[in-house]
């Protein structure tokens, strides 16, 4: 059964660059350049071009055809990946990128990179940390730096009333889960599925004082896959259930006076009292 590395031989004719080194020195010299405009583009955020890039399904792969001629194993791979991880560190910073940032993603590369076990596995993570080390919002030059918690809250804003996992959050915002839990427990002191929980249990709150929707259809508006569940977290949260906070808020509506006391004697006298 053929490795990873004669697979890749075959599919690129590689075998045949031995003998002659002009075919070798024509693929690396491409791909020198192209490995420049991928750190061009990092450097400057260059969302279009990176998008470009990602699109094509083979760019990566002829990417990598450069880079590794001659590779025979996914460990050399792997060691050239990570310079590569390195080089698009130093260009994001270049560029603006938050040093500490850059820093911090590159360390969550590199661990990853450590389990890769196959080709399609390296391209997918190159790709990741090409469209993570190019965003723009975690640039010190932009005119409002938005902070991961501020990018993830907001993405739960958004999408808080469907079925939410680390991994969607994760790929929706082009960050690794371990990189993107740990940053967001460091900036907002809690956990992103305490953030979405906190989030359905506030929308179900203002549900249950101002609709009469039952409980089941409130706990599937707000993101809920279970009514049973809804209302364990409702009440770990609030310390109430969802059929409390509905009584209370009814009672405190009808408690409150239907119309204003009538003001006795003459209205600008009374106005003037205030």
């Amino acid at each position: 059964m053929e490795n990873d590395g004669e697979k890749i031989r075959n599919e690129f004719n590689l075998h045949d660059l031995a003998p002659d080194h002009f075919p070798l020195y024509a693929i690396l010299k491409n791909t020198a350049d192209t490995r420049q405009l991928i750190l061009k583009a990092v450097e400057t955020g260059d969302q279009a071009t990176i998008q470009r890039m990602i699109q094509k399904d083979n760019f990566f792969s002829g990417l990598n055809r450069g880079f590794f001629a001659v590779w025979r194993s996914v460990a050399e791979l792997k060691d050239l990946s990570l310079r590569f991880f390195l080089d698009l560190s130093e260009a994001s910073v270049r560029g603006g990128f938050d040093p500490e940032e850059a820093e911090t993603l590159f360390v969550e590369l590199a661990s990853r990179l450590a389990k890769v076990a196959t080709f399609d596995e390296l391209i997918k993570l190159q790709k990741l940390g090409v469209t993570t080390y190019s965003d723009p919002l975690f640039r010190k030059s932009a005119k409002k730096h938005i902070s991961l918690a501020d990018r993830v809250n907001r993405f739960i804003q958004e999408n808080f009333m469907h079925k939410l996992t680390i991994a969607q959050i994760s790929n929706a915002l082009y960050l690794h889960p371990n990189y993107l839990m740990k940053k967001y427990k460091i900036e907002s002191g809690k956990s992103i599925m305490q953030a979405v929980n906190d989030k359905r249990v506030s929308e179900a709150v203002n549900l249950l004082r101002t609709t009469r929707i039952s409980i089941e259809q409130i706990s599937k508006k707000t993101g809920f896959e279970t009514p049973q569940y809804f209302n364990a977290v409702f009440k770990k949260r609030t310390g109430k259930s969802p059929n409390q906070v509905r009584r209370e808020s009814q009672k405190r509506a009808d408690d409150f006076p239907k119309e204003l006391p009538r003001q006795e004697g003459n209205p600008e006298q009374s106005f003037s009292q205030f």
